[in-house]
Parts: structure tokens; sequence; C-alpha cells
């Protein structure tokens, strides 16, 4: 069986426009959602509402549409949420958002680390975000403060020994992370 591979941009978010989508690529290829078994999605409320989820409106035009909630999520979500009742999983991940947000939030932070890592030849790579239900998204952060740990620490320190008012948030942070 040939396998189709289909992109579409899709401008926003909502039920509406994620619906408009499936079917213009439905259109595309000759077919309709009465000629779809079933509909798998992330869980988001967008996706499977009650009354206005993007399911409930395939399922308006095909009843006997399955939704399926991917297991990969179902698994994210659970662990995530069991993870939260972990304090030492809670302080790490506060650790991890700690330094993300010291060099998201000013662009001189976030060049000088850049330039400490020329300097120190490590990869030029900014701190990534970790988001809870996301479980890559963990795994990209670790891997860029694991690549880029020196210069990251050595900014930290120089901008809780030189900086302003600046140093009191980079020292909490180097705190935490020894």
């Amino acid at each position: 069986m040939k396998r189709i591979s289909w992109q579409i941009q899709i401008p926003d978010g909502t039920a509406v426009t994620v619906k408009n989508s499936i079917d213009s690529i439905l259109n595309h290829f000759n077919m309709n959602t009465r000629n779809l078994v079933s509909f798998g999605s992330d869980g988001a409320s967008v996706m499977v509402g009650r009354h206005n989820g993007v399911a409930t409106k395939l399922k308006g035009e095909n009843p006997f549409l399955v939704n399926v909630h991917c297991i990969a999520h179902c698994l994210a979500l659970s662990t995530s949420q069991e993870a939260n009742s972990v304090q030492l999983i809670k302080d790490f991940a506060d650790i991890l958002s700690s330094l993300y947000y010291h060099f998201e939030k000013s662009a001189v932070r976030s060049n000088k680390l850049h330039e400490v890592q020329e300097v120190l030849q490590e990869p030029v790579l900014s701190v990534k975000e970790v988001h809870s239900v996301r479980w890559i998204a963990l795994f990209n952060a670790l891997t860029t403060i694991y690549r880029c740990w020196a210069s990251i620490a050595t900014t930290l320190t120089h901008d809780a020994l030189v900086h302003g008012k600046d140093n009191s948030k980079a020292k909490g942070i180097l705190k935490k992370c020894f």
C-alpha cells in the first residue's frame, strides 16, 4: 500500500479551523467524513470538547466515528500529574523553569550565554522551556543543559558576582543547582 504524506498549514487552533482543514484534506482525496473510522487526538478540549470539539463536529457527520485519545498523550498526562506529588521532581522542574526564564526574559543574559558558549566551544543553544505534558520538551531541555552546562554555570556565576539587581536571581538558581 502506498503511503500518502500530506501537510497543511492551520492558521489557528480553533475547532472550526481544524475541522475545515480535515475537510480540505479529505476533499483533496475525494473522501468525506463518512469514510472515516476513527479520530485520534491529544485529548485537548478543542479536539474532544463535548459541544464544539473537532471530534464532536466529525461525529455530527459520522455518528459511527470512534474517538481515540492518543495513548502517548494519556501516558504523558498521567505521569506529569503523578510527578506533581513527588517533591524532588517538583524541585527539579523548578530548576529547569528558573534556568529557562532567567535567560529567556533577558536578551542581554541570553546573548551573554551565547558568547560564553562560543568561547568555551560549546554548541550555541538556548535553554529550553519544559512543559509538563510534553514529554519531548523535558528531554530537549535536559539535553541542552547537559551539552552547555559549563557555559550556563559560567554565565550564572558571572551574573551572580557582577550584576546589580539580577545577581539575586542568578545566586538563587546557582544555589538550587549545587
